[in-house]
């Protein structure tokens, strides 16, 4: 299947707007990069890059989705077509703990009752705070990408929400 972007894809983004600069960036990134293209010298790079903090630009949060924990992805186990399973990746066997998982399998139950999938609960809670400016995702699958932006739908929570979820990460 071949997806052609549109092109109005980016007046129907949703946006946040950061710091004093009032910067838009994507609520929801796939990559970001730093290439100062070696024509400049790395003092003047991190220049750039301490002024950008200095103004409040915003926060970018990496890997709101804990590697695939805080997915469906690992709820039943570890399968062989998965990373782990695999072996590639940040997350290894070791990490897929059966209290990490009991976890993930309580906070979807939480995503369940919100009308949303874990993914996509774990998503809008990095984006409540108004001082995260987006979410750095990745995605192997097209379906991943649409599951994602499909948190942008429900970016708020109730207090019982909140307090279910705090609940079971202290747990």
């Amino acid at each position: 299947m071949t997806h052609i972007a549109s092109d109005r894809r980016y007046e129907s983004m949703h946006y946040n707007r950061c710091g004093k600069s009032g910067l838009k960036l994507p609520a929801i990134s796939l990559g970001l990069w730093h290439n100062f293209g070696g024509v400049d010298t790395l003092e003047n790079g991190r220049a750039m890059l301490r002024r950008a903090f200095d103004l409040g630009i915003g926060c970018i949060v990496f890997s709101p989705l804990a590697q695939g924990l805080l997915t469906d992805r690992y709820l039943k186990g570890i399968s062989a077509d998965s990373w782990v399973g695999k072996g590639h990746g940040y997350l290894h066997r070791e990490d897929v703990t059966e209290d990490k998982v009991a976890k993930a399998r309580h906070l979807n139950e939480v995503a369940r009752a919100r009308g949303q999938s874990l993914a996509q609960m774990a998503i809008a809670w990095v984006l409540r705070k108004p001082e995260v400016t987006s979410a750095l995702i990745g995605a192997s699958r097209v379906q991943q990408i649409d599951d994602c932006v499909a948190a942008l739908e429900k970016l708020e929570f109730s207090k019982v929400e909140l307090d279910k979820i705090e609940g079971i990460l202290a747990g």
